[in-house]
């Protein structure tokens, strides 16, 4: 019950206010420019995306071109390209059943 609350209610309501602070912010999340806070949003996604089973950014669509923006960079994308298969369960006990 918990855990629907948090994806139907608590987490859509700070993905919009974040989504529009980075519409005002000029597409970044600081500064109005670019910053590192950008590419750890860019990398934190995909973490998100494995946790709640679903596209973080879907609805979202500063936060949509904000990922893709740093995910479009050279360097990163050539690392998105090769980089090896992970599943992302560097936290088991979050998915561990209770007993």
């Amino acid at each position: 019950a918990l855990k629907q609350t948090i994806f139907s209610e608590v987490l859509p309501f700070y993905l919009k206010k974040l989504d529009a602070h980075i519409s005002k912010n000029n597409g970044y999340l600081a500064n109005k420019k670019f910053s590192w806070a950008d590419v750890y949003f860019g990398a934190i996604c995909e973490n998100f995306n494995f946790l709640i089973g679903r596209e973080v950014t879907d609805g979202f669509p500063n936060m949509k071109a904000l990922k893709e923006k740093i995910h479009g960079l050279p360097p990163i994308k050539a690392w998105i390209d090769k980089r090896p298969a992970d599943d992302l369960t560097f936290i088991p006990e979050l998915f561990a059943k209770k007993k």
